[in-house]
């Protein structure tokens, strides 16, 4: 009779070299937490009063 013992692989994920830290954004709505995780960043020059009235002006035809 063979006896087989089996040993933990040491994941990718828990490895020993450190991790480059994401900067976390919260959210009021817990649904969205896990969402914005993922997210790429914002560009540094977004202007967001722009894109609101880009959008509405395609959502118009204006």
């Amino acid at each position: 009779m063979e006896v087989i013992i089996l040993q933990p692989v040491p994941s990718l994920e828990t490895s020993t070299e450190p991790q480059p830290e994401k900067p976390r954004r919260k959210s009021k709505v817990k649904a969205f937490e896990g969402l914005f995780e993922n997210a790429p960043p914002t560009p540094p020059d977004f202007d967001p009063d722009q894109a609101r009235w880009e959008a509405l002006k395609e959502k118009h035809n204006l």
